[in-house]
């Protein structure tokens, strides 16, 4: 007897195949989706700068003129700040705004720390009149 002519062994075999097909399926999904879940980007404004300490800071600030020139309106600032995943340290009524990034504890970062802070301040109108940054890298 040959397996075409057992219809229980080649539904059975089939049963396996798609039950092991499935599991192997949800299984890549899942360390996929886990993988995207705790996975980061350095934020645009810190990417690239240089390692070397005390080398990065003017040009994170000059980046931060570029795209932030005195004069923007505030929200623009706080939100594209947001989207790179910056916190917002203190609060809105303070004179001179401040949020910072840290890669410290974030998966990823074993080698080097890579730290920024920016500060802002804003006329009536919450139009920027100064933007300034600091930056920081500590590596192994």
């Amino acid at each position: 007897m040959n397996a075409l002519s057992s219809p229980g062994k080649v539904s059975g075999r089939l049963r396996c195949f798609v039950i092991g097909l499935v599991f192997a399926s949800v299984a890549s999904c899942a360390t996929w989706l886990g993988a995207k879940l705790v996975s980061f980007e350095i934020p645009a404004l810190l990417r690239n700068l240089p390692l070397l300490p005390g080398t990065g800071g003017q040009l994170f600030s000059d980046r931060l003129r570029e795209r932030f020139p005195v004069g923007s309106p505030e929200t623009d600032l706080i939100y594209e700040l947001w989207r790179e995943g910056f916190q917002l340290k203190g609060g809105f009524d303070a004179p001179e705004r401040v949020a910072e990034y840290d890669t410290l504890g974030k998966r990823g970062f074993v080698a080097c720390r890579i730290s920024g802070s920016i500060s802002w301040a804003v006329d009536d109108h919450d139009r920027l009149t100064s933007v300034t940054g600091r930056y920081w890298a500590v590596c192994l």
